[in-house]
């Protein structure tokens, strides 16, 4: 029997498409009833028919899709995007940074003003040298490699400047434009910010690209961002005199006076007169810079893990069962069960039990090869373990795709 309507092609091929989408085991009742429904009756009832039968299957679908994680609304972008944010905020933290950007940008836009200058600074680097770059107000790797590219040849970079100022062929507001520039590099100051963002850049840089990977689970990223908070603070507590020798083999280290004049703080009738506490150059860097970027990375950082908690809080016994007690791994499962009732079953915890077992013979306990294992050999741990299913695909799903 055909499924022509009234003579009309396009419904045969309408039909044809539509009943293709339909999933198993559905196909073989949806196909029969469609069948039977369509051999009379007008056309739009027939569409009608179609359409809520598809309805249904989308629902039926949905309802077995398993748990959703619903993130924070300070956690809608993709974490590698989150941390973009963390640096973009650390970078206008401070007068000192906002100032070194602008120097970063200031150096890429005067050698590539002309291919002259530009060959001057090749000439200077290394045959495989990093050229400077431009920076980018979304992108962090964009700001790690041109701050890179200062670090590994800051005194070629300064060289390439002189040789440009000292050649006659140059305008007079070439020459001043980069005597500016070298200027800016003799500063002890711009030497210490070089050192520092380096060091953070790296660090940061390298954790972004491990985000943006497809199998990097919200685990990992909670530990991720976590490390980086031990990253920094470890940075703030005791690395600033090594960073400070790091610098002295770009420039001399001396501390530049600030050409303002000291504000003094008016003082009330009911004060008593004394001197106020002025930190020294050294000093006044270190708490103006230094400890500002890190303290910003730091909150930043922070934030977002917090927003994470809930997340760590119900999945972490995923990867951290080995560590914790059967009473902790019972509370932590009956807190997913209550949260997620209408999805998993309260036998749950049995279930665990016996997975983690097939799971202690597997090296790789991450969320994403547990995954993996579910799926493997057409599914059948999928079968024996149908809420552990649901809880990985949870995770999977998380982030929004």
């Amino acid at each position: 029997m055909g499924f022509s309507w009234s003579g009309s092609r396009c419904h045969d091929e309408y039909l044809a498409h539509s009943l293709s989408r339909i999933p198993s085991p559905w196909s073989t009742f949806a196909v029969s009833t469609v069948v039977s429904f369509f051999t009379c009756g007008s056309p739009s009832v027939r569409s009608g028919i179609l359409n809520g039968l598809f309805g249904q299957l989308s629902s039926s679908n949905k309802r077995k899709a398993g748990p959703r994680i619903h993130l924070p609304s300070s956690l809608s972008s993709a974490p590698c995007h989150s941390l973009n944010l963390v640096g973009t905020s650390a970078a206008s933290s401070c007068l000192g940074s906002v100032s070194y950007s602008r120097f970063l940008q200031a150096l890429y836009n005067f050698f590539s003003a002309s291919t002259h200058r530009w060959d001057h600074l090749k000439a200077a680097l290394p045959a495989e040298g990093n050229v400077v770059k431009s920076l980018s107000e979304t992108r962090w790797s964009a700001r790690a490699d041109a701050v890179k590219a200062v670090f590994l040849h800051y005194l070629e970079i300064k060289s390439a400047l002189e040789n440009i100022c000292s050649d006659s062929r140059q305008t007079v507001a070439t020459k001043l434009e980069g005597e500016g520039l070298i200027r800016q590099m003799e500063a002890f100051e711009t030497a210490l910010l070089t050192v520092i963002w380096y060091k953070i850049f790296t660090r940061f840089n390298a954790t972004s690209l491990s985000l943006q990977k497809v199998e990097t689970d919200l685990l990992s990223v909670v530990k991720l961002y976590e490390s980086l908070i031990s990253f920094v603070s470890e940075m703030r507590q005791g690395q600033f005199d090594e960073i400070e020798d790091q610098a002295r083999v770009f420039a001399e280290p001396v501390y530049t006076e600030t050409t303002k004049r000291t504000k003094k703080r008016k003082q009330f009738f009911d004060e008593s007169v004394g001197t106020e506490t002025q930190l020294d150059l050294r000093e006044k860097l270190k708490v103006d810079n230094f400890y500002t970027i890190l303290d910003c990375l730091r909150n930043e950082l922070e934030h977002r893990v917090n927003a994470y908690s809930e997340i760590k809080k119900l999945f972490s016994f995923l990867t951290e069962y080995d560590s914790m007690k059967y009473d902790d791994l019972k509370a932590q499962l009956e807190l997913v069960v209550s949260t997620y009732s209408s999805d998993l079953e309260a036998s749950v915890l049995d279930e665990f039990l016996q997975f983690k077992d097939i799971l202690s013979s597997e090296s790789d306990r991450s969320v994403t090869n547990i995954s993996t294992l579910l799926r493997s050999k057409d599914g059948i741990l999928t079968t024996a373990f149908p809420n552990i299913s649901i809880l990985v695909h949870a995770m999977d799903t998380s982030t929004g795709d």
